[in-house]
């Protein structure tokens, strides 16, 4: 136990050889003042086990992390290797507490996107070239049950997004489908998301600028009576004392109303950052491919200019961050974007992509389906974005029924041409090997002459569109709930077990 937690101390890795050998000395060095020893560690891997774990570990001397078996460690020391000397910090203070006081401000504009993809054959002469090269790598294949043979290729072409504000309505949308199949749909998408929020960052700095003023103007002196009668942080509710900094807190969003008194340390918190949240539904295991895939290009254009990504595995990722271009304000040198980058303040707005299935945990048709049970339930964004198609006499309740889209038939951009609703065997999944139920085809042929599409490419924009504006209507009333009963807003988070994690704190004081 002693060993353990003098490991868990103010310990650091001084040096570490590059060389690979056979026998690796292990010596640690105690220091007290301007005195040190060394100390010859006989076994590291007992050394580092914590008590009563009699289980073999594989330790990696570049960050002293262990490992449950050798194939692990070697594949770890590939990457750890590349990126020096590492150390595990521990917190400071022993007891967890809520602190992030930023995420109970509102995010004053979220982005909920989707992607439609081309589904065309695999040429199965580059499938061949695949699996030879797979076999030189990892040796003869064994045919099983469970082998997996590439049918398709998912590309994608078209996209809708849609930002809705901090009042809750549609803001802006966007929807596009390709006219070339050799178009980069992944990279117009980023980008135009990218160029709308510039104006949307302009918009946020124009409220910082104006807030002060229309601070003084909301608050009253009863207002701030009533806070200096309660003497405590409206953020951590901690008393005030005598040699606190303490400052008014106000609403960061129009009409900027005076919220309460706040220590100036809790306030600094609470300032809202220019980062946009798109959730895309099963973001992680679909779109992300897309996604990636645009990035190099991007970033090489200068449409964005550094990336973050957070792992779940080397081909699944929670979450994708891009920053766009640095402020033309602050005129930064090429060596000083790269310290900022460094020390993790990038100077542009960030776009975050963010699964929304990590907190719905469902389907869209289910949770639609269970979102129409609830009489309050208005599908507010739907209406909006279909707002022309209603004054034009089409019928929106017919969007909540099952849409139907035949995937396995669009292949190329000249099936966006088809001037008619494809017949029922065409709208066959290939994955459940289910065909189409009468009642959903005939839903699809109401739906095509109400809202009077004219080709398939009208089709695929008004599937893109509905399943955008489904989920933003989903996810916006969770997130309402959760604002009313936490007073933390959904959009900060990256999973439902991450927000969990914060309301358990907030609620419970500790």
């Amino acid at each position: 136990m002693k060993n353990f937690q003098l490991m868990q101390s103010k310990t650091s890795i001084l040096y570490n050889s590059a060389q690979q050998k056979n026998v690796h000395v292990d010596l640690m060095m105690l220091m007290e003042g301007n005195n040190s020893h060394f100390l010859l560690i006989r076994n590291l891997e007992a050394y580092m086990r914590p008590p009563n774990d009699h289980k073999t570990k594989y330790i990696c001397r570049n960050c002293l992390q262990n490992f449950q078996c050798l194939r692990t460690l070697e594949e770890h020391k590939k990457c750890c290797a590349a990126v020096g000397l590492q150390k595990t910090s521990f917190p400071k203070d022993p007891i967890l507490k809520f602190d992030k006081w930023a995420r109970t401000q509102q995010v004053p504009f979220r982005f909920y996107a989707d992607f439609e993809a081309f589904l065309p054959l695999c040429d199965s002469s580059e499938e061949d070239k695949r699996r030879q090269m797979k076999e030189k790598i990892k040796g003869p294949l064994k045919h099983s049950k469970s082998s997996v043979n590439r049918v398709n290729i998912h590309k994608p072409c078209g996209y809708a997004w849609t930002c809705v504000d901090f009042e809750g309505n549609l803001r802006h949308s966007e929807f596009y489908h390709i006219q070339r199949d050799d178009e980069d749909v992944s990279y117009k998408f980023i980008k135009s998301i990218m160029d709308y929020s510039a104006c949307l960052e302009q918009e946020i700095k124009e409220y910082e600028r104006i807030a002060p003023d229309e601070l003084e103007k909301n608050v009253t002196s009863k207002l701030l009576e009533e806070a200096q009668a309660k003497n405590r942080c409206c953020f951590c509710e901690v008393p005030f004392v005598r040699s606190d900094k303490i400052v008014r807190h106000h609403s960061h969003l129009p009409p900027f109303n005076f919220i309460g008194l706040a220590h100036n340390e809790c306030n600094l918190q609470a300032q809202i950052k220019v980062e946009f949240p798109i959730f895309m539904h099963n973001f992680s295991s679909y779109d992300v491919h897309f996604v990636v895939q645009a990035l190099g290009d991007l970033k090489q254009s200068g449409v964005i200019q550094d990336i973050e990504v957070i792992p779940k595995s080397s081909e699944k990722f929670m979450s994708v961050k891009v920053w766009g271009p640095y402020a033309a304000e602050q005129n930064l040198s090429d060596e000083e974007k790269e310290i900022q980058v460094k020390q993790n303040k990038r100077g542009g707005r960030a776009l975050r992509f963010v699964d929304s299935l990590g907190f719905t945990l469902s389907s869209l048709d289910k949770l639609v389906q269970t979102m129409k049970k609830d009489e309050a339930a208005k599908f507010k964004i739907t209406r909006q974005e279909f707002t022309e198609e209603t004054q034009n006499g089409a019928n929106i309740e017919l969007l909540f029924g099952k849409g139907a889209y035949p995937y396995t038939l669009m292949k190329t951009c000249k099936d966006f041409y088809r001037n008619e609703l494809p017949p029922k065997e065409d709208f066959y999944n290939d994955l459940s090997e289910e065909a189409i139920k009468n009642e959903v085809y005939e839903h699809a042929q109401e739906v095509w002459r109400s809202f009077k599409i004219q080709n398939m490419g009208q089709w695929h924009d008004l599937y893109v569109r509905l399943d955008t504006a489904l989920l933003a209507d989903v996810m916006e009333s969770i997130r309402k709930l959760m604002l009313d009963t936490y007073e933390l807003d959904l959009g900060h988070y990256y999973s439902l077990p991450m927000m969990a994690s914060d309301c358990a704190l907030r609620k419970s004081k500790v």
